[in-house]
């Protein structure tokens, strides 16, 4: 599994828990915004719908997502550009 289709099956997790029908890749990609209370507004939720996804931190959203995240793969050389980062990132002073 990627990243996008993570994101794509927690969306159409939500969408169904709200008994609204689900998208493909390309529309997700079409209404995908920032924050993702955009992205739901975008597709139709409602702002109750998207009230009730954003509450307790939006833990309807990261209950779903982050199992899938933790399975997804990542892009060729991402893990290598991660581990530079946390190697360069400055040293706090003491």
């Amino acid at each position: 599994m990627t990243m996008p289709n993570a994101l794509l099956q927690t969306m159409n997790t939500i969408l169904e828990r709200f008994g609204r029908a689900t998208i493909d890749l390309a529309t997700f990609r079409d209404h995908c915004d920032v924050p993702l209370s955009i992205l739901f507004r975008n597709v139709g939720m409602s702002e109750s719908e998207v009230a009730a996804v954003d509450r307790d931190d939006g833990a309807i959203f990261h209950d779903t997502y982050e199992p899938l995240a933790d399975k997804a793969d990542l892009r060729v050389g991402a893990r290598t550009m991660l581990e530079l980062g946390v190697k360069k990132r400055p040293r706090p002073s003491s």
